[in-house]
């Protein structure tokens, strides 16, 4: 039985450092190693790019009642390099923005979150070297 394995992988080394695989090899290496480099320059370019942010409205009085479609997601757009938003899209670096309520509530249970607020919010979620753009929608409000 270990003969059998011994000539299996004999053969299987055989073929693949055979002339023609020994070429694909050198090829598909340097093919891997010239997308590294593009990718590599690519993400190093300045891009815009839309994130969605979850948002939460925490400390809600028991005796408050949320009357209007509470936005659950907020739409930033950041302009920074590639690296960087590819660690927003698919990291870990952007969490859910935590908004307590008394800080805006106007009284009688009605609030509204200013846009300056929501952008001192999301700049502090981004990197320093990101730029914050935009933010839709402009503001939370009317809870």
């Amino acid at each position: 039985m270990e003969m059998e394995g011994m000539s299996l992988f004999q053969t299987l080394k055989n073929y693949l450092f055979s002339n023609i695989n020994k070429q694909f090899l050198i090829f598909l290496f340097f093919l891997i190693l010239s997308a590294s480099f593009w990718l590599f320059m690519t993400l190093n370019d300045t891009y815009e790019q839309e994130i969605k942010v979850p948002v939460e409205i925490v400390n809600v009085p028991k005796n408050v009642v949320m009357t209007s479609t509470a936005v659950d997601t907020i739409r930033i757009t950041v302009r920074d390099r590639g690296w960087e938003i590819f660690s927003y899209l698919y990291g870990d670096k952007i969490s859910t923005m935590r908004m307590t309520f008394k800080n805006y509530d106007r009284g009688e249970g009605e609030g509204v979150i200013p846009n300056a607020e929501l952008k001192r919010y999301a700049k502090q979620l981004l990197e320093s070297s990101s730029k914050l753009i935009s933010i839709k929608p402009e503001k939370l409000g009317d809870f």
